[in-house]
């Protein structure tokens, strides 16, 4: 109940404190925003997630970071199978790491499980929501979260929405009832006059529409897209070598930092003698942390040598001893003590065991503890000048990173631009 209740707070201070309107007024003036950021000429940008383009170019800006379970391609087969958009002239963009493309749907996915919205209050829900997602900031790819909540509750719908205005501008443009006009491959079709006209030649006027936030989806016994095998987009950039990681990023006269952190968590930095990386050519700075030591060199050789040719001295944090076989130890011994006792899960479990025919199966199941870490080497790249600062890496969480690298130099989040990269995995 605590979990509930707090989002009913949430929602209550969004919906009291900035009043129904106030709300309202927030989600339109951010959505106006995200729009200006990815603005084409003559193009229509529909929930934020969806831009049609005058040559019929569709692109789907993705809130999420594709860390090679295919994400961003079930994105687009979503939201393309409600648009009736043509597969071909599909494009995938990282959604701009900006406030006004915080995940909305995201964030009511998951109040949603927590708390039900009773339907008289569906019409702010999502404007609430939105708030909410900004205030966070939510931008994360996680929790298993990106096909269920922001692919049904923000692709599929965004995609279903814009179908719908294209309809509405074609109707009025060839004038006919919306209801005899059809729509594929990009285009709206009037069958009864052999006319159509192209999502392009629509878009601009069909954006400007008020959208529908709760458009009609289709069933899913008339999905093109959703459910069938489509090729990965991603797959042929990461076989010819052109995908971008966090370590590839080369910028002119760049320095590389090799870290050397404690070794257990908690421990602190006591002491290192920085003579021995400072005689290794190249390298021209040790810079001590708290929990760590960095040698920054005209590059990764020299930094590596250096950091290497140091002998950093940590304290264990207390944490010396712990290994799989302590933690398992400790585990062990809870569930002998009857811990954890919280009331957990449903039904009436004596009452099962007691059934006719009943089975009991006992078993043991564990795993080690194992290294949450992606598949290529951990990078992040950083510039300053004039004042602003511009940061690549591949992160879970690009909207809280860039608030995270702007707290650290004391900048305003404004004067830092945070490039998302491609991951290796996230194993979470």
């Amino acid at each position: 109940m605590g979990v509930k209740r707090r989002a009913f707070l949430i929602g209550g201070v969004a919906l009291v404190g900035g009043g129904l309107f106030g709300v309202s007024w927030s989600e339109g003036a951010a959505t106006r925003k995200a729009g200006k950021l990815v603005a084409k000429d003559k193009a229509g940008v529909f929930q934020t997630w969806l831009r049609i383009a005058e040559d019929d170019v569709i692109t789907i800006f993705s809130p999420h970071v594709d860390i090679g379970q295919g994400t961003n391609t079930a994105l687009a087969q979503m939201a393309l199978d409600e648009l009736d958009g043509d597969w071909a002239k599909l494009v995938v963009e990282s959604a701009p790491v900006e406030t006004a493309f915080a995940n909305a749907p995201l964030g009511k996915g998951f109040v949603g499980e927590m708390m039900p919205v009773p339907p008289f209050l569906k019409g702010i829900a999502g404007s609430t929501f939105a708030l909410i997602a900004r205030s966070i900031p939510l931008q994360v790819t996680g929790g298993s979260a990106s096909i269920r909540f922001t692919g049904q509750l923000g692709m599929r719908v965004a995609g279903a929405a814009a179908r719908t205005s294209l309809i509405a501008v074609a109707a009025k443009r060839l004038g006919v009832p919306a209801d005899e006009l059809t729509t594929k491959d990009s285009q709206v079709i009037h069958a009864k006059s052999g006319k159509s006209l192209r999502y392009g030649e629509l878009a601009a006027d069909a954006a400007a529409l008020t959208q529908e936030t709760e458009p009609k989806l289709k069933e899913a016994k008339d999905f093109r897209l959703i459910g069938k095998p489509i090729k990965r987009l991603d797959i042929p950039a990461k076989v010819n070598g052109t995908a971008q990681y966090g370590v590839d990023v080369m910028l002119p006269e760049m320095r590389v930092a090799t870290i050397i952190a404690a070794p257990v968590r908690g421990g602190k930095l006591e002491s290192v003698d920085e003579a021995p990386a400072l005689t290794v050519k190249g390298v021209e700075k040790v810079i001590k942390l708290d929990n760590a030591v960095a040698v920054v060199a005209k590059g990764y050789w020299p930094a590596l040598q250096g950091a290497r040719a140091l002998s950093p001295k940590f304290g264990d944090g207390g944490h010396a001893g712990l290994s799989t076989t302590s933690i398992e130890a400790a585990q062990r011994a809870l569930i002998k003590a009857g811990k954890p006792d919280e009331e957990t899960g449903n039904g009436d479990v004596p009452a099962a065991f007691a059934a006719k025919g009943a089975t009991m199966i006992e078993a043991d199941y564990g795993v080690p503890f194992l290294h949450h870490a992606m598949m290529e080497p951990f990078a992040m790249t950083a510039h300053f000048k004039d004042g602003k600062l511009e940061v690549w890496g591949g992160v879970q969480d690009p909207l809280h990173s860039r608030k995270a690298a702007a707290d650290a130099i004391d900048l305003s989040v404004d004067d830092v631009t945070f490039h998302p990269m491609l991951m290796g995995g996230g194993f979470g």
